[in-house]
């Protein structure tokens, strides 16, 4: 629907598109929805039909990352998705954390380079800290993952969040993805990897597609 909300909105079946980060568009739509508040015309990334003719306000601007707050897990059953089954069928209790959003490179598998404008926007360190925190202690987990397309998008957030981990005395594992061309003598070097092992860290995911 981002890359073609036109074209879909069209679909009978289909009464309205966000295109582009949606948290912000997706709960005007909803206010409006529900709360009969706003008008259409005035959601950004919102795509809709006003009888038979298709109406678009454009694709939604990037959004401020560290606006964004936790995720409330509570809303869900949470144990149908902290419960994970691990490489050599470890079981775990995890979560996955966004740590930032984005990433600078053109891969031509990747959609970022449309989507999220290859512009690596990380949420506060301190912010993703309190996250890890809280995440690990009110559903005692032991893994988790972070879903960054760009995770190593600077040299000094991986290593502080380990360092934290470290600092925490928690028992657990973590991964992240990572570009191949980061393992290098000055950046991801044995050292930095060496911290990073030490805090848990047991697997880092590689994009080999191209």
């Amino acid at each position: 629907p981002t890359l073609f909300p036109e074209q879909t909105i069209k679909d009978k079946s289909v009464d309205y598109v966000v295109a582009g980060e949606g948290e912000f568009a997706m709960r005007g739509l909803i206010d409006l929805i529900l709360e009969k508040r706003g008008s259409f015309d005035r959601i950004p990334g919102l795509a809709y039909k006003e009888k038979d003719e298709v109406k678009f306000n454009g694709v939604a601007p990037l959004i401020d990352v560290d606006n964004l707050p936790v995720p409330d897990y509570s809303l869900l059953d949470i144990d149908k998705y902290i419960n994970r089954t691990l490489v050599h069928n470890r079981s775990v209790r995890g979560l996955d954390v966004l740590s930032s959003r984005g990433c600078p490179y053109r891969c031509a598998f990747c959609t970022n380079t449309f989507l999220l404008k290859r512009k690596w926007r990380p949420v506060e360190t301190e912010k993703v800290l309190e996250t890890v925190d809280l995440l690990i202690k009110r559903y005692q987990l032991n893994n988790i993952w972070f879903v960054d397309d760009f995770f190593f998008g600077e040299k000094e957030r991986p290593r502080k969040i380990a360092q934290h981990i470290l600092n925490k005395n928690y028992n657990i594992l973590w991964e992240a993805d990572i570009r191949v061309d980061n393992f290098r003598e000055d950046f991801v070097n044995e050292s930095y990897l060496d911290l990073l092992r030490k805090s848990g860290l047991y697997s880092l995911r590689i994009g080999a597609e191209s």
